[in-house]
Formats: C-alpha cells, structure tokens, sequence
C-alpha cells in the first residue's frame, strides 16, 4: 500500500469514528428519530423514496433501542411484545413456507411467541426463593425436543436438520423480544431470512462447478405410481423438473435420464435412495467428460 493509499485509508477511519459519534449523540437526543438520522448521513443522491424517509422519521430511536418492557406501561407493554414475537416468527417462518418445509409459517409463529410469553412470566419468578433463568432454560430443552421432532432418520440420509435449527433459533428470537428489546429481535429474525436463501444461492453456485453426472433408471410404472414417488424424492433433492427426462420404452418399463450437477456427498445420497424404491430396475451413472468410470447397478 502506497503513502496515497494509507492517507486515504486512515482519511476513511476518521470520517467513519466520527460519524459513528454523531449518530450516537443524535440517538440520544430528546425527539430522535430514524428518519432524522437517515436525512443526517446519507447523501442526497440515496434518497430516492422520501415516502420511506417519512415514515421513518415517525419512528424515535428508543422505540428500537430502549426496552419496551420499561418503556410501555402495563399492559401495553405485554401486548406489544407478543404482537412483535408474531411478526418475528412470521418472517422467518415466511421463508420454511415458500420452500414447503414440515415446520413453516404457523410453526415458526407459535414458537417464537410461546418463547416470548415464557420468557414475559418468568418476570414473576424473581424472588428470593425463585430464579427466573430457569423458566429460560426449560424453553431451550422444550425447543430441544421439538427440534429432534422434525428431523428424519432413515436410510442412511438424516433430514430436517436446517428446520430444526431455524425452530431452535426462532426460540431465541422469542426470547430476545420477550426481554423487551425488540430492535434486537427484528434484527435477529430478518437476518435469519437473509442468512437462509443466501446460503442455499451458495450451495447452488458451488454445485454449479460440479461435472454434469448423468443418472438413468428403469422402472415398473406401477399405474403412475412410481413416478410420484420418484418426483418427491427428486423435490427433495431440489431437482429441477428440467433436469429430467421421462420415457416410456413399453408398458412394463419406463426410463427417467437426470442431468446433474450435485456435490458428491449428495449424488452418493440420491443413488443410495434411489435403491430403497423397489420399483428401481437398474440405474447408471455415466460422466459425459469421462472424467471417471461409469457405475450400473441391477436391483
């Protein structure tokens, strides 16, 4: 780094401790609010929805950053906390929904306010005698349970961890609102949303770069029947229905060809699943790179 470079840099740091030291002196101002904040520090050019700017600057800094059990008076406060709990678990359960998960929006809602109303009451258990941590404890193993609820074991293949996390984190955030900090708990749910799909676009572009693998299989029709079975195991492995191809060589035997680009780990899982379908005839592996041999297995 030139003697340019390092003076710019060092010009950046400044600027950055400075304004971090303003917006805390606004913050605590008597009238702050997020919109005056927004107005404060970012250039006009930015501003493009003034709708935004103005509804934001409805909304004072302390609403996110006091605790509303504090701030509110009873039972205002109790009320509002549960309300908020159900707009967390609405926006993490939202993102299980769209993708059909077993534990989706109604789920994630209950739990994330069932957290919040234990954590509300455990309030009451602070005397001399009690401890109200405990009440927070009980949460952590009760979402333990739930959690070992929605994940499958079988076949070798275990599913539904990633819901059974997200049910575990959801609890978390009803903890967090059910404090009363509820700035700590919108921000905690909605950088749950973010994490969840971003990490499957990652998944997705790391098995971009794997070598398209192409499976073929035969199986007894079964009246349709198989073919539904295939095409859930299939959803599962997030296949998508343009990867596969379907033929009828007769009315005994028919033909699916999948062209996939699948990590390894999950090509080996697919294959192993695709044998436990009795209808399976036989299935081939084939490289079109021939960059390793070909597989057949005969069920």
């Amino acid at each position: 780094m030139g003697k340019g470079e390092k003076t710019f840099a060092s010009a950046q740091v400044h600027k950055s401790k400075t304004a971090l030291v303003h917006i805390q002196m606004l913050a605590k101002r008597p009238k702050a609010s997020i919109g005056k904040i927004i107005v404060e520090f970012c250039p006009p050019f930015v501003l493009l929805d003034l709708s935004m700017v103005a509804v934001a600057d409805c909304i004072p800094v302390n609403l996110l950053c006091d605790n509303w059990r504090m701030l509110l008076p009873s039972p205002w406060g109790v009320i509002a906390l549960a309300i908020v709990s159900v707009i967390c678990g609405a926006v993490v359960g939202g993102e299980r929904q769209r993708r059909e998960k077993p534990a989706g929006l109604r789920t994630m809602i209950l739990v994330c306010l069932g957290s919040a109303v234990f954590t509300m009451a455990s309030v009451f258990f602070t005397t001399t005698t009690g401890d109200s941590g405990r009440v927070a404890a009980q949460i952590v193993v009760g979402i333990g349970f739930l959690g070992a609820g929605v994940i499958m074991h079988g076949r070798g293949l275990i599913s539904g961890a990633t819901t059974a996390a997200t049910i575990w984190v959801t609890a978390a955030i009803g903890l967090v609102a059910g404090t009363g900090y509820v700035g700590g708990a919108l921000a905690l749910s909605i950088l749950v949303r973010l994490a969840l799909p971003l990490a499957t676009l990652y998944e997705l572009h790391l098995a971009n770069k794997e070598p398209e693998v192409t499976v073929t299989l035969d199986f007894a029709p079964m009246n349709g029947i198989t073919k539904v079975r295939l095409k859930r195991l299939l959803a599962d492995y997030h296949i998508a229905g343009s990867a596969a191809e379907w033929q009828e060589k007769d009315a005994s035997l028919h033909r699916l060809t999948l062209h996939l680009r699948l990590p390894r780990l999950h090509l080996r899982e697919l294959l192993d699943d695709l044998t436990f379908v009795a209808e399976v005839k036989s299935i081939h592996e084939s490289k079109p790179d021939k960059t390793g041999p070909d597989r057949e297995w005969h069920l």
